[in-house]
């Protein structure tokens, strides 16, 4: 269950376009606009209207006709690729769909054709110097052995209201996001592979990464071995915020960390996420943190533990509960502040902790065991979930973690997951859910 997302094409279209506007040093203004209908007979540059489009879109974006600024609408059809669409030599450019008016990612697909035997591998979309790519499903990507991104290669540009579906890559099989300034948006990330990390977004050496208000579901690290997994995202450097996200069903190898997600970058930042049903025997089957923060989240129903830490690790306001073998194991370190730690397998291991207490660090919390953890003003109550069997972890009147958690700086002017204010009565409550008592009357932000 997810209270906050809402794929929203329009929006999504609008946010990147707000993205070129900040970073592009002449603003967005197209100079020209082509068009592309598949294997158009008439075909004619500069391919300027329907009737002369490009027949192929790596057509309409050959040089010299194709500028800075530019915009190429695509027609509804499948697009097999010979060799990838290449964005890297203009900027502030956009791709996008369009059928009868709008954006059709459904029924518009870049299919990078790498079937059983072909010779050949393509990343479908090579995208940088602040371009747009929005309304495809792009499937079918296939980088080299040791190649990155087999969906979309992502080097300071904006993916918005796209399916991404069925890629391969070592690292990154949906999306790699390497440099600049990048945005992914609106997007659903599904069924993709990453032999080492990420199996639906790697994201590394960026100046600044926003993924926001997407499902990433089903994809699979492949790899057996400590160290490699996120099969939904990993973010090994840079600062990367992850907001109003579902992170579902994705899956790494045993011997892996995160099944969901993985961050080992300081600068790592998840807010307003759902992770739920993600696999991972080894470590952390929803989230593995060697370091990074997740803040109001809810951390459900994955195998086996919930959360691993590691020192410099932080959980702030999170609801972990329903996860297979426990919730939070501590790997010599980590922090937990307002957060819900409860019913996790058999109840023996909602914190399991092998390390020095005086490493592990928990605060204002609500948990059924607290030995061998190091904090104050923690609660072994149960926390009194609104519906546990229905997944409906929102607290009652009589929950013990109303009220009960110890206000900071970050919550002036935020929410929680269903978009309540943070604080309603003086006191921030535990959890990433805020009680509003029957018949208060709440006005949002």
């Amino acid at each position: 269950m997810n209270y906050r997302f809402k794929l929203s094409a329009h929006a999504g279209f609008k946010s990147a376009l707000a993205f070129l506007g900040v970073l592009a040093i002449t603003g967005f203004a197209p100079a020209d606009t082509h068009y592309v209908v598949n294997g158009n007979a008439g075909s004619a540059s500069p391919f300027t209207d329907w009737t002369t489009a490009a027949s192929n879109i790596q057509e309409a974006l050959s040089e010299p006709l194709f500028l800075d600024g530019d915009t190429v609408l695509v027609s509804n059809a499948t697009y097999f690729l010979t060799n990838s669409i290449n964005l890297r030599y203009r900027k502030n450019n956009t791709l996008r769909s369009f059928n009868n008016n709008v954006t059709d990612p459904t029924n518009t697909i870049i299919d990078g054709y790498n079937f059983a035997g072909k010779p050949a591998t393509n990343i479908c979309i090579w995208v940088t110097s602040n371009s747009i790519v929005d309304g495809f499903t792009i499937r079918g990507g296939k980088t080299l052995p040791t190649g990155n991104g087999g969906g979309i290669y992502l080097n300071g540009g904006a993916l918005t209201n796209c399916i991404v579906a069925s890629n391969w890559a070592y690292q990154g099989g949906g999306i790699m996001v390497q440099n600049g300034v990048n945005l992914i948006t609106d997007c659903i990330i599904r069924n993709n592979t990453g032999n080492q990390n990420g199996g639906g977004i790697y994201v590394t050496a960026v100046t600044a990464c926003t993924i926001t208000n997407c499902l990433i579901s089903d994809n699979t690290v492949s790899a057996n071995q400590i160290s490699r997994g996120g099969g939904g995202i990993t973010v090994p450097g840079g600062p990367c915020t992850i907001r109003n996200c579902i992170i579902r069903g994705n899956s790494c190898a045993t011997a892996g960390e995160g099944g969901g997600l993985r961050f080992s970058s300081a600068g790592a930042f998840a807010e307003y996420c759902t992770i739920v049903s993600n696999y991972c025997a080894g470590y952390g089957g929803g989230v593995a943190l060697v370091s990074g923060t997740l803040r109001n989240c809810l951390i459900a129903c994955n195998y086996s533990y919930g959360a691993f830490l590691y020192p410099g690790a932080s959980l702030a306001n999170c609801t972990v509960t329903g996860n297979t073998n426990g919730g939070v194991r501590i790997y010599t370190g980590g922090a937990i502040t307002n957060s819900i730690i409860y019913y996790n397998g058999d109840g023996s291991r909602n914190i399991y902790t092998n390390s020095n207490p005086d490493l592990n660090m928990m605060d204002y919390s609500c948990t059924s065991i607290t030995n061998n953890i190091n904090g104050v003003n923690n609660i072994t109550s149960p926390p009194a979930f609104a519906d546990f069997d229905n997944f409906n972890y929102q607290l009652t009147p009589n929950s013990p973690c109303i009220n009960a958690g110890t206000n900071q700086g970050w919550m002036d002017n935020t929410v929680d997951m269903i978009g309540r204010r943070r604080i309603i009565e003086g006191t921030v409550d535990m959890g990433s859910f805020e009680f509003l008592h029957r018949g208060a009357i709440f006005k949002g932000l």
